[in-house]
């Protein structure tokens, strides 16, 4: 049971005034059975408008603690109140992007497919030895394939080292889950 004078060892002096120890305040309310009241984070339900390191990516509900949606997240247009209205349109567009990613790696897919078929061939000044006045560049490797038929997205090509030589060069591309390699020749201009 815990002692309720005021000793030294159950409050302290300062400017000549007395304050009873921290410790000693927990001590009476737990014996009279008060509430203590501790610090409690209550979730707010919200829609990420942007990716936000640590905390999710754009178009994610999420429950984070209010506070940190009230100052932060909201403020910043990082987020906005998940209300039903909003989490209906974020599903809308959700479902948009899904079908729209699965048109896009179909259409990736078939231009690989015609890739390997195609003979794409890129003409660049050259020195008499065989090497290229300057390096060959991605955007240049796409026009080469565009004029066959064949459309890749400049983004989805991936030179690992510069293409300096006349001759026939392979380059990877890659789209979401699928990957290939395309090959193409560079000719003197």
């Amino acid at each position: 049971m815990p002692r309720y004078s005021s000793s030294i060892n159950n409050s302290f002096k300062h400017k000549g005034h007395t304050y009873p120890r921290v410790a000693f305040v927990f001590e009476i309310l737990e014996f009279c059975k008060l509430p203590v009241f501790r610090y409690h984070r209550e979730a707010m339900k919200v829609i990420l408008q942007k990716d936000v390191p640590r905390i999710g990516k754009k178009h994610q509900i999420l429950d984070v603690p209010d506070g940190h949606a009230l100052n932060f997240l909201i403020p910043r247009k990082l987020a906005e109140r998940a209300t039903p209205d909003a989490i209906k349109r974020i599903e809308v567009q959700n479902a948009k992007l899904a079908f729209g990613r699965a048109e896009s790696e179909h259409a990736f897919k078939d231009a690989l497919k015609k890739a390997s078929e195609a003979d794409a061939v890129l003409s660049a000044g050259a020195n008499k030895e065989g090497g290229l006045y300057k390096a060959v560049t991605v955007k240049e490797i796409v026009e080469a394939f565009g004029a066959k038929g064949v459309v890749f997205d400049e983004h989805d090509m991936h030179i690992e080292t510069p293409i300096k030589t006349l001759g026939k060069h392979e380059v990877r591309v890659s789209h979401g889950a699928h990957a290939g390699v395309v090959s193409f020749t560079v000719n003197p201009a």
